[in-house]
């Protein structure tokens, strides 16, 4: 299990979109928008951690068709938050200091939200698809234990949740909030423009 768990926490920690969207709702928002992202991601590792532990690999190979699907599925997902994202911030006006239902954790017309895009984010990640079935398949014995296998699916999903709460804390800090809000729109910029990139990116891999 350690195999998968140090190359999991590899993979975790590089950025990609899950990291995108994490500092985009915790610096734009708050440090619970930013959390509640890390847990979809936490949700939707567990879901692709279970599939690969169970039927995803083998589905795949009987129809290999689902890989391009969820592919061209991924890219447009992500090209839809790298619109939505750059919309917003080309649209916006500068805005120093965050009010108070910032600070609360919950942010104007976004109940719910970071989460749901966390979760659509890993979900519709294809490069998160390969890595499952194909690390977590080859990483485990064929004859690890049920017990082994609901550990090394619970702690993938803590790793993931950790990191990315981290990542919301941190980023959440005075200090790194008060460089966020004077370069806020640069860097939703920079933002969107890297989850197009990463849309290219799969696309054309």
């Amino acid at each position: 299990m350690v195999p998968l768990l140090v190359t999991w926490a590899l993979v975790v920690a590089s950025p990609g979109p899950n990291f995108v969207n994490t500092i985009y709702f915790a610096g734009g928002h708050s440090v619970g928008a930013g959390v509640r992202v890390a847990v979809g991601v936490a949700i939707g590792t567990a879901i692709w951690a279970t599939a690969a532990n169970t039927v995803l690999a083998s589905l795949f190979s009987a129809a290999p068709w689902l890989v391009p699907t969820l592919r061209a599925a991924g890219v447009g997902f992500l090209a839809f938050l790298a619109f939505r994202i750059l919309r917003s911030a080309l649209h916006s006006r500068p805005d120093p200091e965050p009010g108070p239902e910032a600070e609360s954790g919950k942010p104007p017309g976004s109940t719910g939200r970071p989460l749901i895009t966390g979760l659509l984010s890993d979900l519709a990640n294809p490069k998160a698809a390969i890595f499952w079935s194909g690390v977590m398949v080859t990483t485990l014995p064929v004859t690890a234990s049920t017990a082994m296998r609901t550990a090394a699916i619970i702690f993938v999903t803590a790793i993931a949740f950790t990191w990315y709460a981290f990542v919301a804390v941190t980023f959440r800090a005075s200090s790194v909030r008060r460089i966020y809000r004077k370069n806020e729109r640069t860097v939703n910029i920079a933002a969107g423009i890297a989850l197009a990139l990463l849309a290219v990116g799969i696309a054309i891999t």
